[in-house]
């Protein structure tokens, strides 16, 4: 309900900038941010009790709005870069979207309604690295690291707000395009957490457009590059996403920003019919129907949705993200300063 209504607000920019909606909606914003600062200092409060902490650096991987920033992405990168430098780093998500509330390891063969859209894609883009999914995230890092015990480092993504899970970096995404919306906490605006929380994270990265927003705090630019589509009844057959060029077809989001995906198609100046899902959707064959034979462009988080009832003309469009080359070795040697590798 609450992934739907967000969604809804996104898409219509209810959220951008301030407005009758915004203000008459102020006062319970007032109230999210008590409940939020007592939760946080009782969940601070278990954490420095527990016993059975993680003894292993742990990375956090989120942001202060909601809506879709490019968390996964960024994930998936940190995940295969650490890797590429010797460490053996495993990933922890809650796997929104799924049916199921257990603890899970993420296999390539894993189902969205099992184990949630988003760690299914991360499955299938890291190398040798476990991904387990759970609502609580410490013990989802416990029974990873018990089944993994050689994994030396946590990736958690999103989890900004998870102040029952232990950490080491704090990672925050900002939307380049529009940072905070009109500034005001749930559901009033987009916050999660106010503005001041950027000044107690140890990164912050902006997606598409480098802005300095705090100059205590290291900033990085990440960008998302798209560029080959690929067929979903077939996955060896792919194309430059210029094949679409002179072709009508149906593009379809159903991602916390959906227009982040249109736009990246409107640079390849290519000629589509938008249609835009809430976060997370489940789709069905009659959410597919436009009542036309032109080909489908999906991202790759919708299309893992759509396998079993893919036509030969549907594609999808994977992205990854690049971020500036100083910031994995910031991030290495933030873990060595804490840890001895």
């Amino acid at each position: 309900m609450f992934i739907g209504v967000t969604s809804l607000f996104i898409r219509n920019k209810i959220w951008k900038k301030k407005t009758l909606t915004s203000l008459v909606l102020l006062p319970l914003s007032i109230i999210f941010f008590s409940l939020i600062f007592i939760r946080k200092k009782m969940l601070f409060w278990t954490v420095n009790r527990r016993k059975d902490r993680i003894k292993k650096p742990t990375i956090i991987v989120g942001n202060i709005t909601v809506g879709g920033t490019g968390k996964t992405p960024l994930a998936i990168y940190l995940a295969n870069e650490l890797t590429a430098r010797g460490l053996h780093p495993g990933i922890i998500s809650r796997g929104y979207g799924r049916e199921t509330q257990d603890i899970s390891e993420v296999t390539p063969n894993s189902s969205p309604v099992q184990v949630g859209d988003e760690p299914c894609i991360i499955v299938q883009q890291v190398r040798d690295c476990p991904v387990f999914v759970g609502k609580n995230k410490h013990h989802v890092a416990k029974m990873l690291l018990q089944r993994y015990p050689m994994v030396n480092v946590i990736i958690s993504d999103d989890g900004l707000q998870h102040y029952s899970l232990e950490r080491d970096i704090e990672i925050c995404l900002i939307d380049g395009d529009n940072p905070f919306g009109n500034g005001f906490l749930l559901p009033a605006g987009p916050l999660r957490e106010p503005k001041s929380r950027l000044k107690s994270v140890d990164f912050i990265v902006t997606k598409n457009i480098p802005s300095q927003l705090d100059e205590n705090i290291p900033t990085f630019e990440m960008q998302l590059i798209g560029a080959t589509i690929i067929k979903l009844k077939n996955r060896q057959i792919t194309e430059p996403l210029s094949y679409l060029k002179n072709k009508r077809f149906n593009a379809v989001a159903g991602i916390g920003n959906p227009h982040h995906f249109f736009q990246l198609l409107e640079k390849y100046n290519l000629k589509f019919q938008s249609f835009s899902f809430s976060d997370h959707h489940m789709f069905t064959p009659d959410d597919l129907d436009f009542n036309n034979s032109d080909p489908v462009l999906m991202t790759e988080k919708d299309a893992i949705k759509c396998n079993g009832f893919a036509h030969e003309n549907w594609w999808m469009l994977p992205v990854k993200a690049k971020v500036e080359d100083t910031f994995i070795e910031k991030i290495m040697e933030k873990i060595q300063d804490k840890y001895e590798y």
